[in-house]
């Protein structure tokens, strides 16, 4: 029996491995035991992440949220690798596991620096008062 295809909501078609490709790298999980293949069983068992981990779920669950009323702003800051480094290591992750503990280091670093300057604006999320009406 065929397996359905996948819908996917992107622009881009998806990728399909042929054949050979498809042995490769079967013939690599049979070969290492700590490697399988997420099957239909394996997913029927499995557990949501808020299950697992409850406190995790939830800082992300305010994240989002922090997000989507703007309290916080995603953005994009480019640091040398070795203050980037220096975050992690203080906080004993390297990031590829996923830890976020360096980020909020940062954050936390960058939120004291402002509150600190006088001069600064004041970090803390403030609402948004609606925008003064324009003299005609």
């Amino acid at each position: 029996m065929k397996e359905p295809e996948i819908e996917t909501t992107t622009a881009k078609p998806i990728i399909r491995s042929t054949p050979d490709e498809d042995a490769t790298i079967n013939a690599q999980i049979a070969g290492d035991p700590d490697d399988f293949e997420l099957d239909r069983q394996w997913f029927q068992n499995a557990k949501p992440t808020k299950e697992l981990f409850p406190e995790t779920y939830q800082k992300a669950m305010q994240r989002k949220a922090a997000l989507e009323s703007g309290a916080i702003q995603n953005i994009q800051i480019t640091l040398p690798s070795a203050v980037v480094n220096w975050f992690k290591a203080q906080t004993s992750l390297d990031g590829a596991t996923g830890g976020t503990a360096w980020v909020e280091l940062i954050e936390q670093t960058l939120a004291a620096y402002a509150s600190a300057r006088a001069d600064a604006p004041d970090p803390t999320p403030q609402p948004k008062s609606p925008p003064a009406p324009s003299p005609d």
